[in-house]
């Protein structure tokens, strides 16, 4: 018995491929020099001056980060939006826990108040 061997044929293609350069976009590291001052700077007033930045701390920070950004294609065009949902974040996520906590503290100290008077009208009940 003979075996058939079956080939593939592919077309030639008339046109070489084009390999895909990518271009490397410069992050704008001044834009984020100001987010990272803004956000140290939120700490400072809550926790001390000891977490105030030097310019160059800020400029070494932001190098690693603009590498970040276009690491995952966040590119200028992107990082104003970038920039305000993080800032947003870090203003709103401390007072939202905040409030949480108030809210809990409140809803105890509430209930503690209605047990109290509870007791009261228990113990006026008994001596009637």
């Amino acid at each position: 018995m003979e075996t058939e061997q079956i080939m593939e044929i592919k077309p030639k293609r008339k046109y070489a491929k084009k390999e895909k350069t990518i271009e490397k976009k410069s992050t704008d590291t001044k834009s984020i020099e100001n987010f990272i001052d803004m956000s140290f700077n939120i700490f400072s007033n809550r926790y001390g001056d000891h977490w105030k930045l030097s310019d160059i701390e800020k400029k070494e920070l932001a190098k690693p980060m603009s590498e970040i950004l276009e690491k995952f294609n966040i590119d200028s065009k992107y990082s104003p939006i970038f920039m305000l949902f993080a800032s947003m974040g870090m203003i709103l996520t401390p007072r939202i826990y905040l409030q949480l906590e108030l809210a809990k503290i409140q809803k105890s100290e509430k209930k503690e108040e209605e047990k109290e008077k509870f007791e009261n009208e228990k113990k006026e009940v008994k001596y009637v």
